[in-house]
């Protein structure tokens, strides 16, 4: 599979306009940051939140097909902010969204609970990437 999904120089995450998939992350969007891929997202909700906080990837409205079409051709000739994009979503998925990171924040959570530790702070939990955030960036 990984060789399947770096053979993408702009992959695609697309679901459709339902507010079912609103709270919905595509697992493929954690991937696609760990390979250091920028990403064109066709999501509402939760999931295009999380690229435009990281800074790793391109926000379109689901269902639009003209605009990913624009979208997709407005990146032929930015390979450069693509691999800047792609770079910054890696150093987010390090920091905030690792299997070790998770299990702290986990673990914190029950230290918390039992009283031994002070709640974690869940809302600061997902570091950003220094370049602002792509959101209609074609």
């Amino acid at each position: 599979m990984p060789g399947y999904l770096a053979a993408f120089e702009l992959p695609v995450i697309h679901l459709r306009l339902d507010h079912v998939f609103r709270t919905v992350i595509p697992s493929k969007l954690f991937a696609f940051m760990a390979m250091s891929k920028s990403v064109l997202m066709a999501v509402e909700g939760e999931a295009a939140r999380i690229v435009e906080q990281a800074g790793c990837g391109i926000c379109i409205a689901s269902g639009d097909a003209s605009e990913m079409a624009n979208a997709i051709m407005a990146q032929t000739d930015r390979r450069h902010e693509l691999r800047r994009m792609g770079a910054a979503g890696r150093r987010v998925v390090e920091t905030s969204y690792s299997r070790p990171v998770k299990a702290r924040l986990v673990l914190e959570s029950l230290e918390a609970a039992r009283g031994t530790r002070p709640a974690a702070a869940w809302d600061k939990s997902v570091k950003t990437a220094d370049a602002t955030p792509s959101r209609n960036a074609a």
